[in-house]
């Protein structure tokens, strides 16, 4: 077939036209098909117009036909413009073999003048066959921007109803619409496992497809084939933020079932678990605890700096209030089966501390404290550090031995003799500055019904004689099962 040598002013039917920059040392005829240079393809192509030559289909795009005869044969790069019909023009073109299959068919022009519907490396799809004139001349109705169906760039034949993107960086399908039964669209890397599908009620990004956020793809996200994945480009960089104080939501995470969540719920600003929560540092164990706690026995969370594994510091700013004020309220109902409780016994709350080696310092099962801060604290009331009340019901019961109070040495063999320390049931210590303590002179403060010696209540102000010398009081002790008297005396 023969290029364009000279003017085609017969050849043109509609459309709208441009003026294009020539590229240097050529010529466009009148009806020559002409190309532009990609974005990309270098200085001095890039953007302008040439006569189309399908071989140049790397760095040149089909665009559209030349209405203007232009020599720059003798000119640089952008000398001349070149007048150009886009958008939807008819032309005529010079073929073989054409005959009334070709309607509709996608038309590939080799050069300015002359093509096939048969798709090559050398020839750039231009539109499509709308008249077939004779064998060897067909109308085709050229593309416009808006019209790429059954496009192919770079020569791979098209799939019927499809649009292909074959790029020479390895992305064997950068792009790919389907219209069959189904209607989406795909991108397709040279692993068809990497793929994004679009499709009616739904998207699809396969195994390690990433999706990324930020101008230097600052965060991503992503299915690894097991797990979902969040990451950000730098280490400990932003945060993920749902709502903003003012316009917010809930936040839901089920835990295997309907039932079991956890839920950040905005509208009553709490966090609600219906599971036990592990508190820890991943090395304790399977939680035995039922609602909250932390490693088991023998596998315990393990910390290797001392202090306070576990702190809550509250303050109470309420000074009208005549309600009591509690840091915590720890309470057990032990109900069993509404008759009868479990034989083994129950704790409200159990406090132990498990001593692993030698070493100085105080330590303690539980240390409790009351102090007072500030020039003005002050208390007309009771005031205990420690305060135990043990309740009776209102009709006859049965308790056992029952006490408000228990202290108990428990030894744990026939070795556990205590050596070299002072080991009794309670101890009673005046601390602190040495001038003040000597003012705390009472060991004990018992109160409670005043009775006469022979009667059965705790404290007597009747003589009690003792000890050759007669006391003024006393109070009840029981002593391996025996009723005894502690006489007292008036200071």
């Amino acid at each position: 077939m023969t290029a364009v040598a000279e003017n085609r002013t017969d050849v043109v039917k509609d459309g709208v036209t441009a003026h294009y920059p020539m590229i240097a040392a050529d010529e466009i005829f009148v009806g020559e098909l002409v190309m532009i240079g990609k974005n990309g393809a270098g200085a001095g192509i890039e953007g302008h117009v040439s006569p189309l030559i399908g071989a140049s289909i790397a760095t040149f795009e089909f665009l559209g036909v030349s209405e203007e005869n232009q020599d720059n044969s003798g000119g640089a790069y952008g000398d001349l413009d070149c007048k150009v019909g886009i958008n939807g023009r008819t032309v005529r073109m010079v073929t073989s073999g054409a005959d009334d299959s070709w309607h509709g068919q996608t038309f590939f022009a080799e050069d300015g003048q002359t093509g096939t519907i048969v798709a090559s490396t050398t020839k750039i799809a231009v539109g499509k066959v709308a008249y077939v004139e004779n064998a060897t001349t067909v109308w085709v109705k050229l593309y416009s921007a808006s019209e790429s169906a059954d496009l192919t760039i770079d020569g791979t034949d098209a799939v019927t109803g499809s649009i292909f993107f074959d790029l020479a960086d390895d992305l064997a399908q950068a792009f790919h619409f389907k219209e069959s039964t189904n209607y989406y669209m795909t991108f397709i890397t040279t692993n068809s496992s990497e793929a994004i599908e679009f499709g009616f009620g739904r998207t699809r990004w396969k195994d390690d497809v990433y999706a990324s956020w930020g101008d230097a793809n600052d965060i991503s996200m992503w299915w690894d084939g097991t797990n979902f994945r969040i990451k950000p480009l730098v280490d400990d960089t932003g945060a993920i933020i749902i709502g903003d104080g003012t316009t917010d939501m809930d936040v839901q995470i089920y835990l295997g079932s309907a039932t079991e969540y956890v839920d950040f719920n905005m509208g009553d600003s709490k966090v609600v678990s219906t599971v036990p929560i592990d508190i820890g540092n991943g090395t304790g164990g399977a939680m035995t605890a039922f609602v909250l706690g932390s490693g088991i026995s023998g596998n315990t969370t393990t910390h290797d700096t001392s202090g306070n594994f576990m702190e809550f510091r509250f303050e109470n700013t309420d000074a009208a209030s005549a309600t009591e004020a509690r840091g915590c309220y720890l309470r057990l109902y032990n109900t069993g089966d509404g008759t009868t409780i479990p034989d083994g016994g129950s704790d409200a709350m159990r406090i132990f501390n498990t001593l692993g080696g030698a070493g100085a310092g105080g330590h303690h099962g539980a240390h409790i404290s009351l102090n007072y801060s500030g020039a003005n604290a002050a208390t007309s009331g009771l005031a205990c550090a420690s305060r135990h009340t043990f309740h009776l019901p209102d009709r006859a019961v049965s308790v056992g031995t029952s006490a408000a109070v228990m202290g108990e040495v428990y030894l744990d063999g026939t070795s556990a003799v205590p050596t070299g320390v002072t080991a009794c049931f309670y101890a009673c210590v005046s601390g602190g500055d040495a001038t003040s303590r000597q003012a705390i002179v009472n060991v004990m403060n018992i109160a409670g019904e005043v009775a006469n010696k022979a009667g059965a209540d705790m404290v007597c102000n009747a003589d009690v004689t003792g000890g050759g010398a007669a006391a003024t009081g006393g109070f009840q002790i029981r002593v391996n099962g025996v009723q005894k008297w502690v006489a007292t005396y008036d200071i």
